[in-house]
């Protein structure tokens, strides 16, 4: 089987822990989510395992004073990176592989390489965390894109969404859902076994070359 293949194929053998109907933590889930995929095709999580990552975010919002905001408000990427980086840092000793969470370049202009970004590292089996602006105000997962649809891993049951419906620059004009380069999380896999858990890169075309570091939050 393909690695293009690998994430769509786990997204329907497994089902994606699902959101209450009165928080607004969809955030926490779609990064519980997202970690469980892409752990599922060598070692799945376990559900005590899930269940201590959930407690893990929830300790870092309290920490930060934000649980009560993300809970009745949801969550900006800003808010959302600290937690992520967290479950990352605690997952990583599972594997051998190094975990590391890829986020796209800043630049300005338009964002027409952005699916193109996104679909790289699915290519990789590696899924994107994605907030979804528009008629759903919400962060979910992206497990595989097609030509003509983007196929969900998500809290609420959301399967799919039509690529006619999705923009992913504010030049465009208005479309259904939007996704923009802020709100865009990609849990990748390193070889190396040192190194900080988060990376800028560059999406296609971009002539500035890949650089390791601090991630701006948005």
């Amino acid at each position: 089987m393909s690695q293009r293949a690998v994430l769509r194929r786990w997204s329907r053998k497994l089902e994606p822990l699902g959101q209450g109907d009165l928080d607004y933590l969809c955030g926490i889930y779609a990064s519980i989510n997202a970690i469980r995929l892409v752990y599922a095709p060598t070692a799945q999580l376990l559900e005590r395992e899930d269940s201590q990552l959930f407690k893990l975010a929830v300790e870092e919002l309290a920490a930060r004073g934000k649980l009560a905001t993300a809970m009745v408000s949801g969550m900006e990427a800003a808010m959302l990176f600290p937690v992520l980086e967290r479950l990352v840092r605690s997952i990583r000793p599972r594997s051998k592989r190094r975990l590391t969470i890829i986020r796209p370049r800043p630049r300005h202009g338009r964002d027409d390489d952005l699916l193109g970004f996104i679909q790289m590292h699915l290519d990789r089996a590696e899924p994107a965390i994605v907030r979804l602006k528009g008629a759903w105000q919400h962060w979910s997962v992206i497990a595989a894109i097609s030509s003509r649809k983007v196929f969900l891993f998500d809290s609420y049951g959301r399967r799919r969404i039509r690529l006619t419906e999705l923009s992913t620059s504010p030049d465009d004009e208005p479309a259904r859902f939007r996704i923009m380069r802020a709100g865009v999380f990609i849990l990748s896999w390193s070889d190396a076994t040192t190194g900080p858990p988060v990376a800028e890169a560059p999406t296609p075309g971009s002539s500035v070359p890949d650089q390791s570091g601090p991630s701006s939050t948005a």
